[in-house]
């Protein structure tokens, strides 16, 4: 499992996070060094953060990359183009997976608005200081010159993935009234984006794939993690141990 910032956009993501130039060359030296390590790992099967409903069009951008074609409709800069793809293509494997399964948080304003009711002053305060700290701690690496393996290894530990699923299931339910569970339902559309996603990722494989690599953006592998070690039938390996064997 593979937890990710936005590569082609920080931004995106709901911390504004400061860009990185993934394109340059020492960050693309670094990209060969993750990927030789994932190659190592040798995993049959990659599952990115793309819509699974446009499957057949991933599969397009990704025969095009093979064939060293323009993959427009793909950030080259994204991490499934500098991941997910470009590891797929050394592994030898015909087809990347779509397993995102997307979904618009509605009721974030909702949310607000009943914290002001409520007069909820010490949550409202709380809820954008957790944001700004996540966004701030990632900024500080890259201001600071950390490698991009370094920024990936700090977003794939517990501590980041505990911090992550605390602002859903510790900030945004305490909204609102006793009678009124606003919070709660934008935290529940959350969870059923990611046990969709965890649903797809067990229809996809087979008994076959005794090795995956599954690349999703951090915040979504911090579920995932909680789900697979439910599942005896899986065994979660991390970033670290990969680059570090």
């Amino acid at each position: 499992m593979i937890g990710t910032f936005h590569f082609e956009n920080p931004g995106l993501d709901a911390s504004k996070l400061k860009s990185l130039d993934i394109k340059s060359a020492a960050v693309q030296k670094e990209i060969d060094n993750i990927i030789a390590a994932i190659v190592k790992f040798k995993p049959q099967r990659i599952l990115v953060e793309y819509p699974y409903q446009d499957q057949s069009k991933l599969d397009q951008l990704y025969q095009d990359f093979l064939a060293n074609k323009i993959t427009a409709g793909l950030n080259e800069k994204s991490e499934v183009y500098q991941l997910g793809f470009k590891s797929g293509k050394v592994l030898g494997l015909s087809r990347i997976d779509a397993i995102d399964y997307r979904m618009n948080l509605t009721g974030t304003d909702s949310v607000m608005k009943v914290m002001v009711e409520r007069k909820q002053d010490q949550l409202m305060h709380a809820i954008p200081e957790y944001i700004k700290n996540i966004s701030g701690n990632f900024n500080n690496l890259v201001q600071s010159g950390a490698s991009l393996t370094n920024i990936l290894l700090a977003q794939n530990t517990q501590t980041y993935r505990d911090a992550d699923l605390g602002f859903y299931t510790n900030l945004l339910t305490k909204a609102g009234a006793p009678n009124n569970f606003i919070g709660a339902d934008v935290a529940t559309q959350w969870y059923k984006r990611n046990i969709y996603m965890y649903s797809l990722i067990q229809k996809k494989l087979t008994p076959d794939d005794q090795k995956v690599m599954i690349l999703l953006g951090a915040s979504h592998i911090a579920a995932l993690e909680v789900f697979f070690k439910l599942n005896p039938a899986y065994k979660i390996v991390e970033l670290k141990d990969v680059i570090n064997k």
